[in-house]
């Protein structure tokens, strides 16, 4: 995979050299800054990226060049005027269960998507893991489960009004426990 995304690093740059490259997911958590250093990106997400994300949108669309502003983002990593590396504070990890987080239904490549998955979209109930393994990415050694009439709303969503016939759970953790995975099945066999 590292190898994919270097090409495809590479392969921006060579298209639209000014173009900006953002990086984000396990890559950018679970890879040494040494090994980083090879990529050609500009700016990397550490960490969720729901509030950092259009935090680091804003700064680029405002065609402020000072990295003052960039420094005051918490959850980024961008190359310095010597491209160096350069790590912000970590920024704090989302109470799921207390926001709504629901996908966009309006995906442009949903079509391509669904044909090529058989039908099926994956779906989170809560993020984090409650291990300790040290082989293991994801873990935030705490799992946030997100609420029921979220995660159903989600399932309806994607049935409903885009057709998914196969929902994916995708998390590490189904439920923290016992009972809410059966309170989960109960709710969802209605």
């Amino acid at each position: 995979e590292f190898e994919e995304i270097e090409t495809i690093c590479q392969l921006s740059k060579k298209t639209a050299p000014t173009s900006k490259v953002i990086l984000g997911g396990l890559l950018v958590r679970d890879v040494s800054k040494q090994v980083l250093e090879r990529l050609l990106f500009d700016y990397a997400v550490v960490g969720e990226a729901e509030d950092t994300l259009p935090d680091l949108l804003k700064y680029i669309f405002s065609g402020q060049a000072a990295l003052s502003k960039l420094r005051n983002i918490d959850g980024v990593m961008f190359r310095d005027k010597n491209h160096k590396l350069i790590s912000n504070h970590p920024r704090h990890r989302i109470d799921v269960a207390s926001r709504k987080i629901l996908p966009s239904p309006n995906i442009p490549t949903l079509g391509q998507w669904l044909a090529r998955t058989g039908g099926s979209l994956p779906v989170l109930t809560g993020r984090g893991c409650y291990g300790k393994c040290t082989f293991c990415s994801p873990s935030f050694r705490r799992f946030q489960g997100r609420k029921f009439d979220d995660v159903f709303e989600e399932i309806n969503l994607f049935s409903e009004k885009l057709g998914v016939n196969l929902i994916n759970f995708t998390n590490e953790v189904f439920f923290e426990k016992e009972e809410e995975i059966l309170r989960f099945c109960a709710e969802y066999r209605k």
